[in-house]
């Protein structure tokens, strides 16, 4: 019997969270809550089987775990801003980033392997993205750490200054990496049998490309999220701290989490402890509990072009 609550995201694009919550009461007799840290996403009980719902087949709700929205939920693009999805496949992410930047901003959602950009387009599709919905997206193939610096001409309303002046890089990236996938045991209690140290390992220094790169693609004044489901400090916190050492580093800061994810001062140790190469474990005072998922926000705080 499942034991685990369930949850959908609405979709900013066709309704709201109240409307929602209205509808379901009165028509379906069901009377989710509104998660605390993620604001568009209501929970269920466990159990609550929402696969043919009628709000989720018109694309009104969208099924989708909390740890998967934590991610868009913390980088919190803002209305015209423009947001690359680095790893983009299957897809929920890249539709939350579009509901938040939509309609006057872009979302790019890039995926490196050509099979997986064709399952994000079949998410769109599944989702009933209607034509106007999808006019702020973009889907490319490239590999993460190939994606090339962007130059966007005109009036800007995003999180850089310089409006009616060429600018390069997006407002916000969002990196979540290839990885272990350590994290998703609950779902999946397989990955504990297929576990071994090597597989972070055998991913890190992809990871740290992909991550560089994204910071690369950083307008001054924006945002980046890495994010992994794993709880390996290899693929998260060691990965971080090469981003702030490694070229361009230190134009970034890296932000507080609390208010978006729960999250705050625990990765900041982490990644100070891998940063002067001490053994990066998984102390008390390096994680706040649970931890189901790594996050990193990083601010480009330099007034220097890129």
């Amino acid at each position: 019997m499942p034991t685990h609550s369930r949850h959908a995201r609405v979709n900013l694009l066709k309704t709201d969270v109240a409307a929602c919550e209205l509808e379901l009461r009165r028509v379906f007799s069901l009377s989710p809550i509104r998660d605390p840290h993620v604001p568009d996403l209501l929970v269920f009980p466990p159990g609550c089987d929402l696969h043919d719902h009628r709000m989720v087949q018109d694309g009104r709700l969208i099924l989708q775990g909390k740890s998967s929205c934590f991610p868009a939920a913390a980088l919190d693009p803002k209305p015209g801003w423009t947001a690359l999805d680095c790893c983009a496949a299957p897809g929920n992410k890249t539709m939350q980033l579009l509901e938040r930047v939509a309609p006057t901003g872009l979302v790019v959602a890039n995926d490196g392997n050509p099979r997986r950009v064709d399952t994000l387009r079949e998410a769109l599709a599944r989702h009933r993205r209607a034509a106007g919905e999808t006019a702020s997206l973009v889907v490319t193939c490239a590999m993460g750490q190939d994606i090339p610096v962007p130059a966007f001409g005109g009036s800007k309303t995003g999180a850089s200054e310089g409006a009616g002046t060429a600018t390069r890089g997006y407002d916000a990236v969002l990196a979540d990496v290839p990885c272990s996938g350590d994290g998703t045991l609950r779902k999946d209690p397989d990955v504990l049998k297929r576990w071994h140290p090597g597989l972070g390992n055998a991913l890190h220094a992809t990871q740290v490309a992909v991550a560089r790169n994204a910071a690369a693609l950083v307008r001054p004044g924006g945002v980046l999220l890495y994010s992994t489901c794993s709880l390996n400090p290899v693929e998260d916190e060691a990965v971080v701290a090469a981003v702030l050492l490694g070229p361009g580093g230190e134009r970034f800061e890296l932000a507080d989490l609390v208010g978006a994810v729960g999250r705050g001062a625990g990765l900041a140790v982490g990644v100070q402890h891998a940063q002067r190469g001490a053994r990066v474990h998984q102390p008390a005072q390096l994680v706040h509990r649970p931890r189901r998922t790594a996050h990193a926000c990083l601010v480009y705080t330099s007034d220097a072009a890129a």
